[in-house]
């Protein structure tokens, strides 16, 4: 689905509708008829999603793309609303109706003191609502007015709702007067009061007698006339000005309701029982609950659940026939609120909102379940763009990043759906702003910055950029780095509530905090040693006071009172913290230097585990890993950097468990050697002080500690082993007990660059997640995990990742727990290791045999594994495994043909050669050769791919592999061969089982001619050697053996065709018409005969496919178009579909 919108008329015939589908727009029916608005007509089984539909409806009432995500579709019961990713049609004769309405709504839009979106500073916040949505948002509120949807008698008595009503009446009539630039007086003629008033009250009205009737309409026209001589005396009150009075008498009619919408579920930690709950959520309160027997619950029985900012998670699951489970986590305050519900649409109903209101609040990007979330939301995740943020935002991420030529912020446009502004900054640091075009063009959205150009038009917005990071179209830099939206950016797409302003600046500078009580050295008793270190001793004691013992303390002593300053910043930082997960300190004594801390009965956490290493299970061990998270992401909101996190600084304070993380000491600053492997490489490299970023890369090893159970890392390497591997970038290895899930997000916190690393949140939901901690066995099909196949990992001496994880990260918590052999959680072996360009040269007492891989006609390939310093630890990162692919000179077709082997020699080496210069993430990488003295021929050295081939790979795991998995593999090919074809190589043997698997969703081209492999029925002979007859092109069959690149592509196209039939052998002879199994594929082909469309292969994929069987070669496409044509397909209108 591209983000441009979709194209539609409006409907003529409101009364005597035709089928079809129908997006109602405010005003619908109003007296008002300049006002009215026809509804957004689509025929009958034409699909579109709500999103696209919404931006129609939008741009149709001029609503601008910064305000659109406050709105939504509702069905005509004004309580169901559709996701955003939803898709909705009309059946044939069937007629659907949905309102287009604002839904997201804040308290006190219209009070001095109001909700303001973010501004660049707070001097330069803007309103919610600009003048079009509130125009739209008062349309809206009027027609629930007078069609009787507000219940103004409900709560009220009979007088003060006539009041309120009347005051309502007054400020329409005031306003059509001020549209119309129209007397009052003429427009009374036009509209009596009760014209302006809903039925309920009108009812009540035809109740009274005359005198009554006269009394409240003389009453009207006294309120009128007195608002009307205001008018005049202030001149520049407008229309706009008399609906915002509207709205805001609108919230005192609707009261305490104000902004909510409730939905009824029941309790589901409840055995056996349905206990009845309700469910409130609202912008301004977050989300309420309470357990009403029967009926409306009194205003006393709602207890608040949480806010936005503390909502962690939430899952989803459809536990049996039509009832759906509801989990939401919170970051504190207690535990979890499960809910169950009988139906579907208020479960989405309840999501949408919950996903809506915190991505105005908290995270213009995020989403909590995937199956709901904005189609536009995971394209501008895909393409690392931000949504309608405003160019002063842009710049001033420019401005952060250090203004460097070729820095740019991709941005959708803030007034043209579909549309995108691309900043960038030049030579000098001056900050220019780009509009890319979408339009519609040959049957798809195609994007441009050069409209006027055919030639500049490109198929995705990934195309272009990528497009003007290869060629500089004449500007004097390339685009070569992207600023993508951080998590929790503030701009001009958040809201900030009133609440949510920070404080007035105080006077003079905060001091820090006192200690709670200062405390005498002889006032302290000292017990037990519990830690001797190189700096401090820690003993167990108690406090004097009164002559009288208290509670068990821990005691901290300096010992080398040259680190006095560093011992007090560390008691300065745990003085200002407030978390019941961290050490609470009792008092601090000045001479000699003591820290009295808050006493954790059972140690730190890292001797806690070595020593009941047997007795604690896999739920303790993500407990903990949960809570630290947790104390971790509170300090970051803080904005403090602990700067001491490890496992021996976590104490233990209750064996359920319940930890508490200990004041920073002094180790960081002293001991920088030794707690390497804990120390961000900025604190290392550029000397820079602990942060909240720097936190997480400790918090990553600390993580690893605990589920190695308190394992010091590396500690049986040298310590300028462990000084090698630091520089170099690797990473620790999975520990045996710790999920794959858990893992995968573990290695996120020891990226390089500090804006990489994951937020403590996405640690959170994938702890929380069920697949983690339920290991009863795999999950279905549909919920395996994100698509990763654009992930990189960092090469710390070369440059960092460059990644937006949105789906994944933004949706980790959907990854499964699946068997360890199971490629689809596993962490891509290869892709995380650094560049393979090492060309060494082994001798074969470097490698150690592990056990063959496959043999060949000419070849065979054994697993080695190569171990640089003779050990084989099992947490050293540098004991590698390496395929070696071996040349076998065989006897039978060598004797028969000896001028073949000098020649055969002559071709692997060569190609040897050339292999050795390509670097590219979907081709094979070469380490180096080994020879031993005895063989003709060198082995390759080649990096290992433990999931082999991808003809192998298709058919194990076919139940696993969804359409758009199958898009991405033919992507990702497409890739490999654009890099070679651009280094003028042609492959010759592309073919499925030459495509090698590195994790589910990374595949990597293999065996460019090297190693000729012969399996029965696939080859054939001829003067030139030995051929894969049906991957081969036309041209490689016939007698002139001519290969060129449009033979690859047609290669290619039987790949691909491998592919989306899931491991298929490809064979011409069974594609009927009565062929004979024995006539040539070269004659078949003659004819016009092609493999067949797979089976729910969809039309517009195969089409792609069978161009690149076109029977003249230069009619075949270019790998540079395949590459663009599956980008779109697989990210964007094919992302998700599933074979059933």
């Amino acid at each position: 689905m591209a983000m441009g919108i979709t194209n539609s008329r409006p409907s003529r015939h409101r009364h005597q509708r035709m089928p079809g589908l129908y997006v109602e727009l405010y005003p619908k029916d109003s007296k008002e008829q300049r006002l009215n608005r026809q509804p957004l007509y689509y025929a009958c089984e034409e699909e579109h999603t709500v999103e696209d539909l919404c931006f129609k409806a939008a741009d149709t009432c001029d609503i601008t793309p910064p305000y659109v995500s406050m709105f939504g579709l509702v069905k005509e019961d004004l309580a169901t609303w559709l996701s955003p990713s939803a898709k909705v049609s009309a059946k044939t004769g069937e007629k659907v109706v949905l309102i287009f309405r604002l839904r997201f709504r804040f308290a006190s839009l219209f009070e001095h003191r109001r909700p303001t979106r973010h501004g660049i500073d707070h001097h330069q916040n803007s309103t919610v609502l600009d003048e079009n949505a509130m125009s739209y948002y008062f349309l809206q509120a009027r027609e629930d007015f007078l069609s009787g949807r507000i219940r103004i008698l409900g709560n009220n008595n009979k007088e003060k709702a006539i009041e309120q009503s009347l005051g309502l009446a007054v400020l329409d009539m005031l306003r059509i007067s001020l549209e119309q630039n129209v007397p009052v007086d003429q427009i009374k003629k036009q509209y009596g009061y009760k014209d302006l008033l809903p039925p309920e009250v009108k009812d009540l009205l035809t109740r009274y007698n005359p005198f009554n009737r006269n009394r409240i309409k003389s009453k009207f026209n006294g309120f009128l006339q007195e608002w009307a001589e205001k008018e005049v005396e202030n001149a520049n009150r407008t229309a706009l000005f008399m609906k915002e009075k509207y709205l805001k008498h609108m919230e005192q009619v609707e009261g305490r309701d104000y902004g909510w919408e409730t939905f009824e579920g029941y309790d589901g930690r409840s055995k056996g029982t349905s206990v009845r709950e309700l469910i409130r959520v609202s912008g301004d309160k977050g989300i309420c609950w309470c357990n009403p027997p029967e009926g409306d619950p009194l205003p006393g029985m709602w207890q608040n659940f949480c806010d936005f900012q503390n909502l962690n998670d939430v899952s989803v699951q459809e536990i049996k026939g039509n009832l759906w489970e509801v989990i939401l986590n919170r970051l504190q305050g207690g535990g979890p609120k499960v809910l169950h519900f009988k139906d579907c649409d208020a479960v989405v109903s309840l999501l949408t909102l919950i996903d809506g209101y915190h991505r105005l609040l908290v995270d213009s990007y995020h989403y909590f379940w995937k199956d709901i979330a904005p189609p536009s939301i995971l394209i501008l995740a895909d393409i690392k763009a931000h949504g309608s943020i405003m160019r002063p935002f842009a710049e001033q991420k420019i401005e952060k990043h250090g203004s460097k030529p070729g820095t740019y912020v991709l941005r959708a446009h803030t007034e043209i759906y579909g549309n995108f502004f691309l900043n960038v900054c030049f030579p000098g640091g001056e900050i220019k702003n780009f509009q890319v075009v979408c339009q519609q063009r040959e049957g798809k959205m195609q994007y441009s910055m050069e409209p006027n150009k055919p030639e500049e038009w490109f198929n995705s917005m990934k195309e272009l950029v990528s497009n003007y990071g290869r060629n500089s179209v004449g500007l004097p830099f390339r685009f070569d780095r992207c600023l993508p939206p951080k998590r929790d950016e503030k701009t001009n797409l958040t809201i900030r509530r009133v609440e949510d302003a920070p404080p007035p600046p105080s006077p003079r500078p905060l001091q820090p905090t006192m200690p709670r009580q200062l405390i005498q050295e002889n006032n302290l008793i000292q017990e037990d040693n519990l830690y001797s270190g190189k700096f401090t001793t820690v003993h167990k004691g108690r406090i004097k006071q009164d002559g009288m013992s208290q509670p068990v303390v821990a005691i901290k002593r300096l010992k080398d009172e040259n680190w006095f300053k560093v011992f007090h910043q560390s008691a300065s930082k745990l003085q200002q913290w407030d978390d019941k997960h961290i050490i609470r300190m009792k008092g601090l004594c000045v001479d000699p230097p003591i820290m009295v801390l808050e006493y954790a009965r059972f140690g730190s956490l890292g001797d806690y585990l070595r020593t009941h290493k047997i007795s604690v299970e896999l739920p303790w061990l993500l407990t903990a890993a949960h809570q630290l998270a947790s104390v971790m992401l509170y300090l970051e909101s803080k904005g403090f950097g602990h700067g001491g996190l490890c496992a021996q600084n976590v104490l233990v304070a209750n064996e359920t468990p319940f930890i508490k993380l200990g004041d920073p000491g002094i180790s960081f600053s002293a001991e920088k050697k030794k707690r390497l492997l804990w120390l961000a490489p900025e604190l290392v490299f550029d000397h820079k002080d602990p942060s909240p970023s720097s936190d997480k890369f400790s918090y990553g090893t600390t993580l690893w500690e605990i589920f190695n159970y308190g394992a010091e890392p590396l500690s049986v390497l040298a310590s300028e082993t462990v000084q090698q591997l630091y520089t170099e970038g690797s990473m620790l290895k999975c520990p045996d007990n710790c999920p794959d899930s858990v893992y995968w997000k573990m290695r996120w916190f020891w990226q390089k660059d500090p804006l990489q690393r994951p937020e403590y949140r996405a640690m959170l939901r994938t702890l929380n997640h069920p697949d983690v901690t339920d290991q009863s066995g795999p999950p279905a099909v549909e919920k395996l995990g994100p698509n990763t196949s654009d992930d990189t990992w960092p090469i710390w001496p070369n440059g960092n990742i460059d990644l937006f994880p949105d789906d994944d990260e933004r949706d980790d918590r959907r990854t499964p727990q699946i068997a360890p052999d199971n490629p689809f959680v596993l962490p891509p072996p290869t892709q995380m290791d650094p560049p393979l360009h090492t060309d060494q040269k082994f001798s074969p007492a470097d490698l150690k045999f592990q056990k063959e891989l496959g043999s060949g006609y000419f070849g065979r390939v054994d697993l080695y594994s190569y171990d640089p310093y003779g050990r084989e630890c099992k947490y050293d990162p540098l004991v590698k495994l390496y395929a070696v692919k071996s040349v076998k000179r065989n006897a039978v077709y060598f004797d028969k043909n000896p001028a073949k082997l000098e020649e055969y020699r002559k071709d692997f080496l060569d190609e040897l050669k050339l292999l050795k210069t390509l670097s590219h993430p979907n081709i094979i990488q070469v380490i180096g050769t080994m020879q031993d003295t005895d063989e003709e021929f060198p082995a390759l050295v080649l990096e290992y791919m433990e999931y082999g081939s991808l003809e192998i790979f298709l058919r194990k795991w076919r139940a696993n592999i969804q359409l758009d998995r199958q898009l991405r593999y033919a992507l990702q090919v497409a890739q490999g061969m654009e890099y070679l074809h651009g280094k003028h190589v042609l492959h010759r043997d592309l073919a499925a089982r030459n495509i090698l698997v590195a994790h589910a969703d990374i595949v990597k081209i293999s065996d460019f001619g090297l190693s000729r492999e012969l399996s029965e029925g696939t080859y054939y002979s001829s003067q030139k050697g030995i051929f894969p007859i049906n991957w081969y092109a036309p041209e490689a069959l016939d007698k002139v053996n001519k290969y060129q690149k449009a033979s690859d592509v047609w290669s290619y196209g039987v790949t691909v065709w491998e592919i989306l039939s899931l491991g298929k052998k490809p064979e011409y002879c069974k594609n009927g018409g009565g062929n004979s199994d024995d006539e040539p594929v070269y004659d078949r082909l003659q004819r016009g005969e092609r493999l067949v469309q797979p089976e729910q292969c969809p039309d517009e994929v195969y089409t792609v496919v069978k161009k690149c069987w076109m029977w003249e070669p230069q009619n075949r496409p270019s790998f540079p178009l395949l590459v663009a044509q599956f980008d779109e397909l697989s990210k964007v209108k094919y992302a998700g579909v599933l074979y059933n």
